[in-house]
């Protein structure tokens, strides 16, 4: 959906990263809860395997019910077992997992508070270009509408694009957007 509704090509490129981003974060987290590092619950639910038989596979075996049609997930009770007895010590309460797991949530919780402190910087103007370089074209607009300033009085000039070149300095701010002249 992202692919079709963008018009150049470094638009889907940043678009794919984006989604390759999300995606290593949701294994990162799926690797954490497998081993544990999120609970017993998610230990569970992560190391519990499921088997899907076919209709052709099940025809062989009778159920007391009769035969059945339709295939169906089968979950598989050894594999928890065998998967969780090693892979689950970070479930366990000892006292290294509940370090280590205070020390995951720590640096998440700092990550975070930097992230939020950045954001709340950018907000009001910090980290923010004080000068600005444009370099126009030799380009001429012929009968140009031009409104000048705040006023309401409209003219039609010749504006040719390389005066307009040169550097631009903050200058305050309109209406929630830096001001360059």
């Amino acid at each position: 959906i992202n692919v079709a509704q963008n018009s150049d090509v470094i638009s889907i490129f940043y678009d794919v990263l984006a989604l390759e981003f999300v995606e290593n974060i949701d294994d990162t987290a799926y690797a954490l809860a497998k081993k544990g590092f999120f609970g017993k619950s998610l230990l569970i639910a992560t190391n519990q395997r499921y088997t899907l038989e076919s209709p052709e596979e099940m025809s062989a075996t009778v159920v007391k019910s009769g035969p059945r049609r339709r295939g169906s997930i089968l979950r598989d009770p050894e594999s928890l077992r065998r998967n969780a007895s090693f892979v689950g010590l970070m479930a366990s309460n000892n006292r290294p997992n509940r370090i280590s797991r205070f020390i995951y949530f720590l640096n998440a919780a700092i990550v975070l508070c930097g992230l939020a402190y950045i954001t709340a910087k950018q907000k009001h103007g910090a980290y923010r270009c004080n000068t600005i370089t444009v370099t126009f074209n030799e380009d001429i607009w012929e009968h140009a509408i031009t409104k000048a300033g705040h006023g309401k009085e409209v003219n039609e000039k010749l504006l040719i694009y390389s005066y307009f070149s040169g550097i631009y300095k903050e200058s305050g701010s309109y209406g929630g957007y830096p001001m360059y002249v």
